[in-house]
Protein backbone atom coordinates (compact mmCIF):
# COMPACT_ATOMS: atom_id res chain seq x y z
CA UNK A 1 0.00 0.00 0.00
CA UNK A 2 2.76 2.23 0.29
CA UNK A 3 2.67 3.24 -3.81
CA UNK A 4 -1.03 3.62 -3.09
CA UNK A 5 -0.07 7.45 -2.03
CA UNK A 6 1.68 7.93 -5.15
CA UNK A 7 -1.58 7.03 -7.56
CA UNK A 8 -3.13 10.77 -9.04
CA UNK A 9 -6.41 9.00 -10.62
CA UNK A 10 -9.12 9.05 -7.78
CA UNK A 11 -11.28 7.02 -10.37
CA UNK A 12 -7.91 4.39 -10.10
CA UNK A 13 -7.58 4.96 -6.44
CA UNK A 14 -11.87 4.12 -5.97
CA UNK A 15 -11.06 0.92 -8.12
CA UNK A 16 -8.04 -0.15 -5.74
CA UNK A 17 -9.86 -0.09 -3.43
CA UNK A 18 -12.45 -2.00 -4.72
CA UNK A 19 -10.24 -5.15 -6.07
CA UNK A 20 -8.78 -4.64 -1.83
CA UNK A 21 -12.04 -5.38 -0.90
CA UNK A 22 -12.01 -8.45 -3.03
CA UNK A 23 -8.35 -9.51 -2.55
CA UNK A 24 -7.60 -8.27 0.58
CA UNK A 25 -7.95 -9.09 4.24
CA UNK A 26 -10.01 -7.89 6.99
CA UNK A 27 -7.47 -5.40 8.44
CA UNK A 28 -8.11 -2.91 5.48
CA UNK A 29 -11.32 -1.92 6.78
CA UNK A 30 -9.51 0.70 8.50
CA UNK A 31 -7.52 2.04 5.49
CA UNK A 32 -11.06 1.71 3.23
CA UNK A 33 -13.00 3.77 5.67
CA UNK A 34 -10.55 6.83 5.90
CA UNK A 35 -10.86 6.74 2.07
CA UNK A 36 -14.63 6.07 2.08
CA UNK A 37 -14.68 9.45 4.06
CA UNK A 38 -11.91 11.51 2.37
CA UNK A 39 -13.51 10.85 -1.47
CA UNK A 40 -17.06 11.85 -0.09
CA UNK A 41 -15.12 14.89 1.50
CA UNK A 42 -13.03 15.51 -1.38
CA UNK A 43 -15.54 14.86 -4.18
CA UNK A 44 -19.00 15.87 -3.32
CA UNK A 45 -20.36 15.61 -7.05
CA UNK A 46 -18.31 12.45 -8.00
CA UNK A 47 -18.94 8.76 -6.90
CA UNK A 48 -15.15 8.09 -5.82
CA UNK A 49 -16.44 6.72 -3.28
CA UNK A 50 -18.58 3.81 -4.27
CA UNK A 51 -15.49 1.87 -4.60
CA UNK A 52 -14.14 2.03 -0.83
CA UNK A 53 -17.78 1.37 0.10
CA UNK A 54 -18.40 -1.79 -2.24
CA UNK A 55 -14.98 -3.00 -0.37
CA UNK A 56 -15.95 -2.51 2.84
CA UNK A 57 -19.19 -4.53 1.74
CA UNK A 58 -17.57 -6.91 0.26
CA UNK A 59 -14.97 -7.82 3.03
CA UNK A 60 -17.87 -7.50 5.37
CA UNK A 61 -20.02 -10.53 3.59
CA UNK A 62 -16.46 -12.49 3.29
CA UNK A 63 -14.98 -12.14 7.18
CA UNK A 64 -17.76 -10.47 9.29
CA UNK A 65 -20.41 -13.07 8.35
Amino acid sequence: MKEYSNIRNEYFKSMLCLVIGFRGDVEMLSFLTKETERLERMYLQETYAQGPILAIQELAVRFLN
